[in-house]
């Protein structure tokens, strides 16, 4: 006969946790006879335990004292070193135990809040634990199940949602420093806005296979800006980019199809939203630089980008912070998108003045070369310009308003900072954007050097250009209460220009993956705006149709579909959704607030906030 020990000082915690293990019981072996043994300490737990022990469910509340909740991770790594250990389920509310957990041998970590099915949740783990088998009459969990008869997760926490009224599935994908203690989970949102969270998985992704993925990805990057200054070398060498961005593509599927997890929850989600999918990668930095928008599909080679939104987040220290204070609720109603556009022409072969300090001078000494002009950024510009033409008066309810920094040329020979000019200009209460557009250049170090990882804007002016660190502008961006800032800029989407935007609360940014086509970075933002206005703000399906549509248009292949990066920081993805706020706006001009105006909060009661 074998046993199960649940073991906890909760008593009401203690009944659910039972209810669970009798659960795991009845669906093992139906030949053996399993008992189910109660402990309310940490001795009762030893005392009760032996041989025949096949599983211990233990919850950190067995201790009931927050300074022994260490004891509850000590008792699992004492299972796990004996010779037959019993598995183990660690059951806790804190998700900072999770990597700990996953190092330790048959263990596993049950988090739980006030609305935690614990049978499903506890049969879930003992099945992965191989405590019970795996049930023939269930659908496959791997890539071969039919999305459509994939159920859906057990519902977790439904909160109420702001956010747009279509039903869709949320994947996001977490990959720390350390691969080991990557993750998996998964969102349904419905149509009433309604949203069901599962429970988090692990990814397990190889870390060598991880490393040969972002070395490739740098190497093609910087293959495809070369061979597109040279409009003969690069007729020759399309061919080669698009086999090997799709090669790539496929290396990155088979990463994630090789994980149970993440195949399993894709095809949940695809079964509850068919193809509306939106997957995000929340990325360190060492995993940052990797094409995973080159994701293809499980069983050929079609580009996901075409079909789902893909986006990004950046982790802060190691972890997934909450992101700035939560006030990034919506209100789409009405009112005039205001746009600063930062026009930054530079004169050919200029070297820019940068800060003075040791890590600019060596960073320039190693560029080993001098800055081009933009002659595209005259027509990108036009572009904008013409969008307000089009919808200055109208777009539906919202309207959009472009304006342009420099205002007009300096008098020859004046000295003059495009820099300062924006600095003064955000900081003018009274001047309020909600999307900063910088079209110009962009420094980051690459290769061998890696002192300074640090990114910079260049700012136009005389005698010399400016380049400022992205920290600086990023900080005048955030006094300004900016939503979205769009790098029109050469390998934009760098992990420094994203860590910079996401420490100063900025939701969202736009960069590329490698160097700009002079003739098609106006055709994507006049593209991008268009979409933004006819989609109400709603950014991540924006930049999905400007995608597919230059795809469309551009012979099915030039590489500025495959280019732009969109790094979605809201931890709320409601907010993601439609994170632009501009309703009011000339009322908040005309009152002149001395202060950053408030934004509403989502109205949610504490019973139907998502858990923590």
């Amino acid at each position: 006969m074998l046993n199960i020990i649940v073991a906890s000082s909760d008593a009401d915690q203690l009944d659910e946790l039972v209810n669970g293990a009798c659960e795991i019981g009845q669906q093992m072996n139906p030949r053996v006879r399993m008992d189910v043994k109660l402990a309310t300490s940490m001795q009762q737990l030893e005392q009760k335990k032996n041989s025949h022990t096949a599983l211990v469910i233990v919850s950190d509340a067995l201790t009931g004292q927050d300074q022994d909740i260490n004891a509850v991770v000590t008792y699992a790594k004492s299972l796990a070193v004996q010779v037959q250990p019993p598995a183990c389920i660690v059951v806790s509310d804190r998700m900072e135990l999770y990597r700990t957990i996953q190092t330790i041998k048959r263990c596993e970590l049950l988090i739980v809040d006030n609305s935690t099915n614990y049978v499903d949740q506890c049969v879930q783990l003992a099945r992965r634990l191989d405590i019970i088998p795996d049930d023939p009459t269930a659908p496959p969990e791997g890539p071969s199940s039919p999305a459509e008869t994939r159920a859906p997760p057990s519902p977790g926490p439904a909160i109420s949602s702001t956010g747009p009224k279509t039903k869709y599935a949320l994947l996001e994908v977490e990959l720390p420093r350390d691969p080991n203690f990557g993750l998996v989970y998964l969102e349904l949102h419905e149509e009433s806005g309604k949203i069901w969270k599962d429970q988090i998985q692990p990814l397990r992704l190889d870390k060598s296979e991880l490393e040969e993925l972002i070395k490739d990805s740098n190497i093609l990057k910087t293959n495809l800006s070369k061979w597109q200054q040279d409009p003969v070398k690069w007729k020759r060498h399309y061919d080669e980019w698009h086999a090997v961005y799709r090669k790539l593509g496929e290396r990155v599927a088979r990463l994630l199809w090789g994980s149970k997890s993440f195949s399993a929850y894709y095809n949940n989600g695809r079964g509850f939203a068919k193809d509306n999918i939106r997957i995000r990668f929340n990325l360190e930095e060492p995993w940052f630089d990797g094409l995973w928008e080159a994701l293809s599909a499980e069983q050929d080679s079609r580009n996901l980008i075409l079909e789902n939104t893909l986006t990004r987040r950046v982790i802060l220290q190691n972890k997934l912070e909450q992101f700035g204070n939560g006030e990034t609720q919506i209100d789409a109603e009405g009112g005039t998108l205001n746009v600063l556009v930062i026009q930054s022409d530079v004169s050919h072969d200029s070297v820019p003045n940068g800060p003075d300090d040791p890590l600019w001078r060596r960073y320039w000494a190693s560029y080993k070369g001098t800055l081009p002009s933009l002659p595209h950024l005259e027509q990108e510009v036009k572009a904008l310009r013409d969008l307000k033409k089009l919808y200055g008066k109208s777009a539906g309810n919202l309207r959009i308003n472009v304006e342009v920094l420099p205002h007009k040329s300096a008098p020859p020979g004046k000295k003059w900072s495009l820099a300062q000019k924006v600095e003064d200009h955000l900081a003018d209460v009274s001047a309020r954007y909600d999307v900063v557009h910088f079209a110009g250049h962009a420094l980051f170090a690459e290769g061998p050097v890696k002192s300074d990882d640090r990114g910079y804007l260049v700012f136009s002016g005389f005698p010399q250009p400016e380049a400022v660190p992205i920290a600086r502008v990023a900080s005048w961006l955030k006094n300004a209460g900016v939503q979205l800032v769009y790098l029109s800029c050469c390998r934009s989407s760098a992990a420094s220009a994203a860590l910079e935007f996401s420490r100063c609360d900025i939701p969202m940014a736009i960069g590329f993956h490698w160097d700009l086509d002079d003739a098609k970075a106006p055709v994507f933002a006049r593209q991008f705006y268009q979409e933004l206005l006819a989609t109400k703000l709603k950014v991540c399906p924006a930049v999905s149709n400007a995608r597919r549509k230059l795809f469309q248009e551009y012979d099915k292949g030039d590489p500025i579909w495959a280019s732009p990066v969109l790094i979605a920081q809201p931890k709320d993805w409601a907010a993601i959704e439609e994170v632009l706020k501009i309703a009011a706006r000339e009322k908040q001009i005309a009152r002149k607030p001395v202060a950053r105006p408030a934004k509403a909060r989502p109205a949610a009661s504490p019973e139907s906030r998502p858990a923590a």
